[in-house]
């Protein structure tokens, strides 16, 4: 039986100029409290409809990475990325692809021995040595995934 070949998803054009506005804020080294420029300006250095532009924008504020003002002095400014944010987003991707112990594992591996060596000198000298104790248990892969 011949199961049908899935074609790749096609981008919505809204998440197009949602990348397109993510790099322009890149290159023009914007950060936390700066203001896009104008709508108007979007549209055309984007060459894209004002309400694409709009739902763009509402897309990049839902994750977080802006916020927008009405009134006078309002419009759309860079947010400051915050914890919480990147934790919801986090648990949002982990509930529908939960890690695997192999996942766990693969992060241990990297995240580990930095964080072993930033201690250095904070923890005493037994605590130091019941963390590499911890860590050498772990210093392979997972016999069962």
């Amino acid at each position: 039986m011949n199961r049908p070949t899935r074609q790749p998803q096609r981008r919505k054009r809204t998440e197009v100029i949602g990348e397109a506005i993510k790099e322009y804020i890149a290159v023009h080294g914007l950060g936390p409290g700066d203001r896009l420029p104008q709508e108007s300006h979007l549209v055309e250095a984007l060459g894209a409809a004002k309400g694409t532009i709009r739902e763009a924008l509402r897309g990049l504020e839902s994750e977080g990475l802006l916020q927008t003002r009405t009134g006078p002095g309002g419009g759309a400014f860079i947010a400051e990325a915050s914890d919480n944010r990147a934790m919801e987003l986090l648990g949002n991707y982990f509930f529908f692809r939960p890690p695997t112990i192999h996942d766990i594992y693969e992060v241990r591996k990297q995240l580990e021995p930095t964080l072993v060596a930033s201690l250095g000198g904070v923890l005493d000298d037994d605590a130091f040595a019941r963390l590499e104790a911890v860590m050498a248990f772990y210093d392979h892969p997972p016999a069962s995934l």
